[in-house]
Order: structure tokens, then C-alpha cells, then sequence
């Protein structure tokens, strides 16, 4: 299963750009003693390629999160325990932005989307939940590695581009079938030079 926008010139991406995966890995909770499992999904985001700086000043980890390279979102990569992996292509436009929300049931949400840095120039990425997320590597100002848990034993992937911030030129949606032994990685592309 593909999603995929119509393309774009092959020489718009540069060779010389480094793929920065963005990796998010999801989990189930613990057994406690009477081995009944918790049902909360833990989030582990990963990008050691590139770190993030914290946007929230949250003492409880934070909400927001910047990427501190520019860049555009490229690819998302989907695994879902051992259902064949999925491949979602997208080709970054000037007047379009790229987002990725996770949905969990009761409203939580964490939210990976392209922002301007500069207008229609440079473009980060911004990482938003509804969770504070405490950082395991790395500090608030340069983060490579986070974690969050959810009170959900679902959620729900949508991966869209929108232009002008109204229409979407594309969105799939994909429900994770298990959702305790899953992993998606956002490929960033970061601007070369940086």
C-alpha cells in the first residue's frame, strides 16, 4: 500500500542532501505483579542525526519541539508488528506544508509538521503533543532522544500535505493493528550545507 502525490521534477531534490529519520518507536506498558499488561502506549522519538530544541520551557518535559536544522519532509516509513512495511512518498512544494498526526482515543495527539522558517525559504520541523515528553539524551536546548506515555492502546497515523494551509493535495490514514510493537520513521531531508 502507497500513498503518493504527483511528482515533482527528478532534479528538485539534490544529491548532496542527508536523510535525517526522524524515528518514532511505540510500545506497550509494562506487566505489573498479577501479569495483567498496562494498556498506555509509550513513544520513543529518536533522531540522532538531528537534534530538537525544547519550544515549551514546560518543568514537565516538553510540548513543543523544534528541529534545529531546515530541511522538508520527504517519507513516511510505517511498521506495524509483522504486516508488511508501508511507504508513503511525498514531494515538498513551496506553497505546500507536510504534516504526520498520531490520534489516540480521548483527544491526545502528537503532531509532526513542517512550519516556515523563513517564507516560502527554509522550512523546520516542529513536534507538538498534548503529553510532555521527558528527554533521555541530550538537553532542553539540544535533544537527540525523548519519551512520552500515552493512555491509549490505539491511535491512528495521518499523513498529509496541504497547500496554503486549506486544501490537502493528499492524506492517508493508516489505524495501527499493533499498535505495541510498531515503529514509523519521518525522513527529514536536511538542507545541504548545514
Amino acid at each position: 500500500m502507497k500513498a503518493q502525490t504527483s511528482r515533482a521534477p527528478e532534479d528538485f531534490i539534490p544529491v548532496t542532501e542527508q536523510v535525517t529519520p526522524v524515528i518514532v518507536k511505540i510500545g506497550g506498558g509494562d506487566m505489573d505483579g498479577d501479569g495483567n499488561t498496562d494498556p498506555s502506549i509509550n513513544f520513543l522519538i529518536d533522531s540522532p542525526l538531528m537534534p530538537f530544541s525544547d519550544q515549551s520551557a514546560d518543568p514537565l518535559g516538553w510540548t513543543e519541539a523544534l528541529s534545529t536544522k531546515t530541511g522538508r519532509i520527504q517519507e513516511l516509513t510505517i511498521e506495524d508488528g509483522d504486516l508488511k512495511r508501508i511507504d508513503c512518498k511525498v514531494f515538498p512544494q513551496p506553497n505546500a506544508l507536510t504534516s504526520l498526526e498520531v490520534t489516540l482515543p480521548g483527544g491526545e495527539q502528537l503532531v509532526l509538521s513542517e512550519v516556515e522558517d523563513a517564507p516560502g525559504d527554509t522550512y523546520r520541523l516542529q513536534v507538538q503533543s498534548s503529553r510532555p515528553f521527558q528527554i533521555l539524551r541530550g538537553v532542553a536546548e539540544d535533544w537527540k532522544e525523548s519519551r512520552a506515555s500515552f493512555s491509549s492502546s490505539s491511535l491512528i497515523l495521518t499523513f498529509k500535505q496541504t497547500i496554503d494551509g486549506l486544501n490537502d493535495i493528499f492524506s492517508f490514514s493508516y489505524t495501527f493493528n499493533n499498535p505495541q510493537n510498531g515503529v514509523f520513521n519521518l525522513d527529514f531531508y536536511v538542507d545541504p550545507g548545514q
